[in-house]
């Protein structure tokens, strides 16, 4: 059964729509950027040779600027932080983070070789061409696990070594990498949903058949995904990101004695 737009609430988030902060906090996604972190960090951690802390910093700061800069785009659409941030406000942090991102791109680029350049083109391009398109042939889950997973692994691990002829292991790893992704998406994806009142991305903010933002459901499964599996899926989110950092911290232990 469909229920009818004026009786969906935003409890997505639990986000108050006058505490401006706890928002702007909210639209991190602390727990995914910190699976990218971890992604990122292992990259760089299994690189030969001795840990470069500043091309470490720099590219895991790039990164991440890029990240929040398309978490803000989606903003745009999905206008969780209704009444609280504006449309506008969104589009300038947006670019500001996406630019910031590019500019340390650029930089690492000067600095050590032109085929960073190369990397950051497809990895920013990338990232908003999947966010942006409605398109099947790039917003589906393949696509995204080479954006968020695959790309970000292999990225740092050639801009650690500063070689970007990758071996078999790193291949693969990037593989394994893009995968994890892709779990993650499908486990963020029966969190449910609760803010088509609001949503730019369905008809007169009603639940519907088309394919939601995320896309392995539909609008309308996610919003009747009953709350124990939620409260489930929290819980199993919270679990995989827990993995990863213990994961992070025992492979750069590991690696570099520390």
């Amino acid at each position: 059964m469909v229920v009818k737009s004026n009786t969906i609430k935003n409890v997505w988030y639990g986000i108050g729509m006058a505490n401006k902060t706890k928002t702007m906090v909210m639209l991190l996604h602390p727990k995914m950027a910190t699976i990218i972190a971890c992604i990122v960090s292992m990259g760089h951690f299994s690189s030969p040779g001795p840990l470069d802390l500043e091309r470490y910093a720099l590219g895991l700061t790039g990164v991440l600027m890029a990240v929040f800069g398309v978490y803000r785009v989606n903003e745009v659409r999905d206008f969780e932080s209704r009444g609280s941030i504006t449309v506008r406000e969104h589009r300038v942090t947006a670019l500001v983070l996406i630019f910031t991102g590019v500019i340390i791109g650029i930089s690492l680029a000067v600095k050590y070789a032109w085929w960073i350049l190369v990397l950051l083109i497809v990895g920013a391009a990338g990232m908003l061409v999947y966010n942006l398109s409605r398109s099947r042939i790039v917003h589906n889950v393949a696509f995204y696990g080479v954006v968020w997973g695959s790309l970000p692994y292999y990225c740092s691990y050639v801009l650690q070594g500063l070689d970007p002829v990758p071996t078999a292991s790193v291949l693969i790893l990037s593989v394994f990498w893009g995968v994890v992704a892709i779990q993650t998406l499908w486990l963020w994806g029966t969190m449910g949903c609760k803010h088509q009142i609001h949503c730019r991305r369905v008809p007169i903010g009603m639940p519907c058949t088309r394919i939601c933002h995320s896309p392995i459901m539909r609008c309308v499964d996610r919003y009747n995904i009953p709350r124990r599996v939620r409260e489930h899926t929290k819980i199993m989110i919270n679990i995989q990101v827990i993995i990863m950092v213990i994961l992070t911290m025992a492979i750069g232990t590991w690696r570099y004695g520390m």
